[in-house]
């Protein structure tokens, strides 16, 4: 039942006139079912009158009055009681969806205001603007409509898609209440057409009880409209369970909680299961009733109070309200809804894979719209914890009879390129007998005549892949569309237009392995003289990187020949333009070829990429790029020097200090300079440590030592360092029995031989256990200074990021060392506020430098959920730095760093949720996740 708000408006805002001091009447009729009549109540008789409405051309509703739908809506004036009808004219902007309000003017003449909305196809404005950013006003008394203002984007957002029914006007100012949480009131002041918003108190924690029928809340509750928190759903659903099976709390078998959950506390779904269970105790029952769910929601008749009595036939039960839901749907919105079918529910599916879904039935513009009345009506769930979605399982066990319908509307009646679009998403998300149809299709568009079905399938498995929940479900997938593609993928290179080019080097780059680069390079060896050819003949930067990452990486398997026509042919000028500052978007690409060509032509390479300024381009960026971009260049400029290039030393002076500790072992030094390592001096520091007696001889021998650890670089110091006792008795000295100075220096000492003597020494360090010992030091909770802490971070810090440190982060993924992971996370939850510190930044060390193995080990913990829930400051900081970490990370590839960014978003936005900081770190993730953005599409706009 709907009323219209405004007569009591104007019954208390406007001075009584003499002989008209009635109180008002209250007007109501069926918004479901528009009828030629409606009801009114005479308080003054105590009755309720039938008032026709046959003066009007069609059913309507009180008031404002909307008929038709799309371009073809009209709107209307009603007065019942005088009988008045009046049809408006268009409006100036053609739009839908927009936001009403009516308004009684000073001389009792109606205004009628229409804000937000979507431009109607047949509008100028559509294409332009997503949403109309204007307010229109309709006058009586002119007869004609005008617009009278732009609106704030943000407001015209959440008058379009959050706000339901007609504002209300009080004392110059017209409400509307938006339905997104948190809620809030946007007022529009129409005096000096301002825009404000009010805020709700506690709006976050408000949330509609949304049910088939409102009686299901008001039988239980007395209450005609319940506001009500997450933690009484369960409660309230208790409650109706109860009140319809005519069982007490104690009375209630323990399968009934089992029941509430299975049916998602949805009240009608509850109330159908507590009347076919009446009076039922007996504990076999209510399980049975849980195993047949589908059954009762198909049989079972609900309660006459939850339909309107002459559709009460057809809807009495659940999967008949669905279906009388889905009769009530526009033909657009019904079918995504059926589409749903297609689509596994058991894990949360990602927002862009519904889009996709929408994309096919060919509406791609006003998605948030449908998708939150689906929300609305509870036929869809969205996650807090992202952009994930979710049904509860009456809903799936009613679209398990719409599978065959859903894949008729995806795969067979969709628009041109739909179902080629669609099907990748299919694939991965879809149930398992729609996955098997879809694979069959995408290997039939792969190799069918059309190409742009091709390019549609390939541009839609990245994008679906991008999407993956978790690297396990990644990693699967890419193995299935690479074996579909590999077979085809050297034809679209050799045939193929420029698109299909483009979208074949972009799908090796993300779906190719390096054992799928080994299985199908005898077929993409012949398209070598071809990549070369599109490296040379396109300017496009999108195929530029992906071309010449594939043709390095074919380059690396090939014979001699081949390599050298391959570093002749590469155009290292054109890549150089690439790595400016704000084209980060390219620089993985221009990276991955300087990598892959130095690895193959080594000192070749590099006088080619001396040669074309590449090198110098790489230290310009090292002075004015990001954070990722300077780690990942300084790793380019190792490999360049390792293979032969030589950095000036007046250049390392100019380089930022982390970048000079990396790269100062590569400026030229005069080997002369080297005297020979003095045998007996450390044979007797090494005496002095093993068996001194006190711990002041002990410190000094480690004091001794530092001169000769400075020159382990030489082969002759290292080797006589790791044939003797000393990194054992170091590790030994860091036991808790020692003390806390002794303790301090050997960590010290361990961390300057990580630091210069490289993979040898890090592995001996791990073979004594340096690793866990140094951990467990690093998370001492009674401590009275913290430098044992800062000490052993520090030792850590260098070993992982050092020349071992691959063999650091395997140490710590094996499942022996699994407690140190479990460790770091409970740590970062103590007491101790320095535990926690070193900790957080270990965890974000682990990510940015670790092994796959590490960072999945780090990321399937709890500890990026108590990064989280750190204080505030240290919370925002230390979350960025694990996106900011895997973006650096190099033992991800492109597409699994994107995948576990997206899981560490979702993790973070559930861990913070209700909390106080939520707000900050959210805002963080947001704000790091749009730098990356803006940075990586930069160059594209530039372009």
């Amino acid at each position: 039942m709907s009323a219209c708000k405004h007569w009591h408006t104007c019954a208390v805002s406007r001075p009584p006139r003499p002989g008209h001091r009635h109180p008002p009447w209250f007007l109501s009729m069926h918004v479901r079912s528009p009828a030629r009549s409606c009801r009114a109540y005479n308080p003054s008789v105590d009755r309720w009158l039938s008032i026709p409405l046959d003066f009007t051309a069609r059913p309507v509703r009180l008031i404002l009055c909307k008929f038709g739908s799309g371009p073809l809506a009209r709107l209307a004036l009603c007065n019942p009681f005088t009988r008045q009808f009046d049809e408006l004219p268009d409006s100036v902007c053609s739009r839908r969806n927009p936001a009403f309000a009516i308004v009684m003017g000073v001389d009792e003449k109606l205004e009628v205001y229409v804000a937000g909305g979507i431009p109607e196809p047949n509008s100028p404005r559509m294409g332009q603007v997503l949403i109309e950013p204007t307010m229109e006003m309709y006058s009586q008394r002119a007869g004609g409509w005008r617009v009278i203002g732009s609106i704030p984007g943000h407001f015209a957002t959440l008058l379009t898609v959050w706000t339901f029914g007609e504002g209300v006007h009080v004392g110059g100012t017209v409400y509307w209440v938006t339905s997104a949480r948190a809620y809030t009131i946007v007022a529009y002041e129409i005096g000096p057409r301002a825009w404000r918003e009010v805020k709700v108190p506690e709006a976050e924690r408000l949330l509609y009880l949304v049910t088939t029928r409102n009686e299901a809340v008001y039988e239980i509750t007395e209450a005609e409209k319940v506001e009500i928190c997450k933690g009484d759903i369960k409660e309230i659903s208790k409650a109706i369970l109860l009140y319809h099976s005519f069982l007490s709390d104690d009375e209630l078998p323990r399968a009934g909680e089992r029941l509430l959950e299975r049916c998602g506390h949805h009240p009608l779904t509850v109330a159908v299961m507590g009347k076919a269970l009446r009076k039922e105790t007996r504990e076999e029952k209510w399980e049975k009733a849980i195993s047949n769910l589908s059954t009762y929601a198909s049989c079972a008749p609900g309660p006459v109070s939850y339909v309107n009595e002459k559709e009460s036939e057809n809807t009495l039960t659940i999967f008949g309200s669905f279906e009388f839901s889905l009769e009530a749907m526009d033909e657009h919105p019904r079918k995504f809804f059926i589409s749903l079918a297609s689509l596994s529910w058991a894990e949360p599916v990602p927002e862009p894979c519904l889009e996709a879904l929408w994309s096919a039935l060919g509406q791609e513009s006003i998605f948030p719209l449908v998708a939150c009345k689906l929300v609305e009506g509870s036929l869809l769930m969205k996650i807090d914890s992202g952009f994930m979605y979710q049904v509860h399982d009456m809903v799936s066990l009613y679209l398990d009879s719409k599978v065959n319908e859903a894949m008729q509307i995806l795969l067979v009646d969709s628009v041109t390129n739909g179902a080629a679009s669609v099907a990748p998403w299919l694939s991965i998300f879809g149930k398992e007998s729609v996955k098997r149809v879809s694979d069959e299709k995408i290997e039939s568009f792969l190799n069918a005549v059309q190409e742009t079905e091709a390019v549609a399938v390939l541009e839609s498995s990245i994008q679906a892949l991008m999407a993956s929940n978790s690297i396990s479900e990644f990693e699967m997938s890419r193995k299935s569309f690479s074996t579909t593609l590999g077979p085809r993928i050297a034809d679209f290179i050799s045939e193929g237009s420029p698109s299909l080019i483009a979208s074949s080097t972009k799908a090796i780059t993300h779906l190719f392995s390096n054992d799928d680069y080994l299985v199908y390079f005898p077929s993409l060896e012949t398209m070598v003289e071809k990549l070369l050819c599109i490296l040379n003949s396109f300017n496009d930067p999108q195929i530029l990187t992906n071309a010449s990452t594939v043709v390095s990486k074919l380059a690396e398997l090939s014979n001699q020949d081949t390599s050298d026509r391959v570093l002749q042919a590469v155009p290292f000028d054109r890549l150089s333009e690439l790595l400016a500052p704000d084209t980060e978007e390219w620089h993985e690409g221009v990276f991955a070829t300087l990598m892959s060509l130095t690895k193959v032509g080594k000192d070749r390479a590099v006088e080619r990429i001396v040669a074309s300024g590449l090198d110098e381009r790489l230290v310009e960026l090292l002075e004015t790029g990001s954070d990722v971009a300077q780690h990942n260049v300084i790793i380019v400029l190792k490999t360049l020097y390792e293979a032969g290039g030589l950095l000036r030393p007046g250049m390392l002076k100019l380089l930022p200090w982390h970048a000079r500790h990396n790269l100062e072992r590569f400026v030229p030094v005069d080997r002369n300079a080297l005297t020979s390592p003095k045998l007996k001096p450390f044979n007797e520091i090494l005496h002095a440590l093993i068996d001194g007696g006190d711990d002041k001889r002990v410190l000094e021998a480690m004091q001794d030592l530092l001169p000769m650890i400075e020159r382990v670089r030489d082969p002759r110091m290292r080797d006589m360092i790791l044939q003797s006792p000393l990194i054992e008795r170091l590790a030994g000295l860091l036991r808790s029995d020692n003390a806390e100075r002794t303790r301090v220096e050997s960590a010290f000492v361990l961390m300057k031989l990580a630091c210069m003597g490289g993979e040898r020494c890090v592995r001996e360090m791990i073979e004594r256990d340096v690793v866990p010992r140094l951990v467990s030091m690093m998370m001492m909770m009674q401590t009275e200074t913290t430098e044992l802490q800062d000490a052993a971070y520090a030792a850590l810090h260098q070993m992982v990021f050092g020349d071992g440190g691959r063999l650091v982060s395997d140490e710590v993924a094996v499942t022996r060392n699994a407690w140190v992971v479990e460790r770091l996370a409970r740590a970062l939850e103590s007491k101790s506020t320095k535990a926690r510190e070193v900790a957080a930044q270990f965890v974000v060390d682990l990510v940015e430098a670790g092994s796959k193995a590490c960072v999945d080990r780090v990321l399937a913990s709890r500890a990026v959920e108590g990064l989280a829930r750190l204080e505030r400051g240290a919370a925002e900081g230390a979350v960025v730095g694990v996106i900011k970490g895997l973006e650096k990370c190099k033992s991800l590839s492109k597409a699994e760093r994107r995948v576990m960014k997206q899981a560490v978003v979702r993790r973070v936005r559930a861990a913070v949720r209700g909390q106080r900081n939520e707000g900050c770190v959210l805002g963080a993730v947001e704000n790091c996740l749009a730098e990356g953005s803006r940075e990586g599409s930069s160059g594209k706009h530039r372009k």
